[in-house]
This record gives C-alpha cells, sequence and structure tokens, in this order.
C-alpha cells in the first residue's frame, strides 16, 4: 500500500512541477516508491504513528514529495 502512495504521489508531483523533467517517469516512480517506504517505515520506528492510521498516510505522501522533488533539483 505504501508503495503504491509512493508511485502516485511521484507522478502528481512530476506532474506539477514546472519546465524541462530531467527525471523520466521511472524514475520519479522509483524515488517516489523510496521516499514514501522510507518516512513510512521511519515514522513509524521513530514513534510518530503506527501502521494504518491516517497521518502514516500522509507522512508516506510527504516522504514521496519530497524525495523525488530532492533528486529532480540534484540531477539539474
Amino acid at each position: 500500500m505504501i508503495a503504491l502512495v509512493g508511485v502516485l504521489a511521484a507522478l502528481a508531483v512530476r506532474a506539477m512541477m514546472p519546465g524541462k523533467q530531467i527525471m523520466g517517469p521511472l524514475g520519479a516512480t522509483i524515488a517516489g516508491i523510496v521516499g514514501s517506504v522510507g518516512a513510512g517505515y521511519g515514522g513509524q520506528a521513530l514513534g510518530w504513528f503506527r501502521m494504518g492510521e491516517p497521518l502514516g498516510f500522509v507522512g508516506a505522501v510527504l516522504g514521496a514529495i519530497v524525495l523525488v522533488f530532492a533528486v529532480s533539483r540534484f540531477f539539474r
């Protein structure tokens, strides 16, 4: 479920970013999945939320958005 959130968030971020895209859809999807899973499990490990809570969903979306944005800016 968290990976699906990462895919959807990555593609949404990629669509919203203006200008020429350096990272393709596959790269954005992979970065989104990694960011989503990292934020989801990282937040659980830190005790911020448990699996299935709405805050976990928000954390996964934010993690995906941040990582896709950071990777696209890094390779620019």
